[in-house]
This record gives C-alpha cells, structure tokens and sequence, in this order.
C-alpha cells in the first residue's frame, strides 16, 4: 500500500452521514454533505504496550 493513498472515513464523526467529499483546505480534510462540517482525519502513532 502506498503510503501517499488517501483513506476515505465511512461516516461523519459529528452526524454519521456517509455523504463525504475531499476539501480543498488539505489532503486530510474531508467535507460532510450532510452537516456541512469540514474535518481532518491524522494518525498520531502507534500505542505502546507497557510490560
């Protein structure tokens, strides 16, 4: 998998409509259709496992 691909979210995390369409403001911004919110998905890291 490439690492510059673009995942889609399934729903909008504020009204969990499925209309969702790219902004323009950034690659991690996405516009709901439905609430007309603009948000950004990010990945922070990757949890460590305390022992």
């Amino acid at each position: 998998m490439s690492t510059n691909a673009r995942m889609a979210p399934h729903y909008c995390p504020y009204c969990a409509d499925q209309d969702l369409r790219p902004a323009e403001e950034s690659r991690s911004s996405w516009e709901c259709r439905g609430c007309l919110r603009v948000f950004t998905i990010g990945f922070v890291g990757v949890a460590g496992v305390d022992r």
